[in-house]
């Protein structure tokens, strides 16, 4: 559901840019914002709610220090517009063309393009894992402590309503993620953190051209962005293709990130639910139980 009218996208940006409007494309929406395409040129995003408000001031920041670091052909945002309120917060960029990568584009491709496509990513991927996270530290993520406060957050907020499947569902998870020493321990770097299908964008050769979407990108582990790449799921591309870009970053951890993505695709209705009562959305937290009650029954 658009939170936004074209009205108040364009009395926005005409006040606080004096940019003048030709015309306005919604192009995405997430937990977090909305998204525009701005006179066939520019994408501007605009904040859902205050958490997402502060978490554009750390996009920024780290789209500024890779635009300065990170040499690559690889086209990723460069903020041109910027402004940030306690409850309000917008942010553009010269748009990025190309075509997402998806499984209907996926199986349009040869072996050649998709064991090239493969090796690109994987090239991305290392390059931005060895930046000097030393000026980003301010922005790591431990994601195993962040499960913990989560269990917390869910057993004074929605236990009451559980039943008892639902309860032991939610305890087996965490009390896998508790008893793994693996997949918390490998190396911590500079992550994008939701490379996912629909930030990946080719050129009409089917080759990387792009990565958009970096609002989650932290410090963490460097597992997290294989996640999407290995998930089975029908939003997702086969996991045949992620295992030709971890076998080309040439991660020796393999097993491991497999467990990781499987644990992240069992985590996610809580991660959904989480989402509706960190955010206060109700249709997120509806969405979070129907697909809790889904997956413990």
């Amino acid at each position: 559901m658009r939170q936004y009218s074209e009205n108040q996208i364009r009395e926005w940006l005409e006040s606080k840019f004096d940019i003048e409007i030709r015309n306005i494309k919604f192009v995405g929406n997430g937990y977090d914002s909305e998204a525009y395409l701005i006179n066939e040129d520019f994408i501007f995003k605009f904040a859902k709610h205050e958490l997402a408000c502060k978490d554009y001031l750390k996009e920024k920041k780290i789209l500024d220090f890779l635009r300065d670091n990170l040499e690559t052909d690889i086209k990723i945002p460069e903020i041109e517009y910027f402004s940030q309120t306690e409850k309000s917060a917008v942010m553009g960029y010269k748009a990025i063309h190309g075509t997402a990568l998806s499984l209907k584009v996926y199986q349009k491709m040869n072996e050649m393009q998709k064991e090239k496509l493969a090796q690109d990513i994987a090239h991305f991927l290392k390059q931005l894992h060895c930046l000097n996270i030393v000026p980003l530290l301010e922005f790591t993520t431990d994601n195993e402590k962040a499960c913990l406060e989560d269990s917390k957050i869910l057993k004074a907020e929605v236990y009451n309503i559980l039943n008892k499947k639902q309860k032991n569902f939610i305890e087996s998870i965490f009390a896998q993620i508790i008893s793994n020493d693996k997949i918390f321990n490998g190396k911590k770097a500079l992550c994008h953190n939701d490379l996912s299908g629909n930030h990946i964008f080719l050129n009409e050769n089917y080759e990387l051209a792009g990565v958009i979407d970096f609002g989650d990108a932290c410090v963490t582990d460097i597992y997290c962005d294989f996640l999407y790449l290995l998930e089975k799921s029908e939003e997702e591309i086969e996991r045949e293709f992620g295992l030709k870009v971890l076998k080309d970053y040439g991660l020796k951890e393999i097993e491991t990130v497999i467990e990781y993505a499987d644990l992240k695709e069992e985590y996610y209705p809580i991660e959904t639910l989480l989402c509706g009562i960190k955010n206060n959305s109700k249709e997120l937290w509806e969405q979070g139980l129907q697909l809790l009650k889904e997956k413990a029954n």
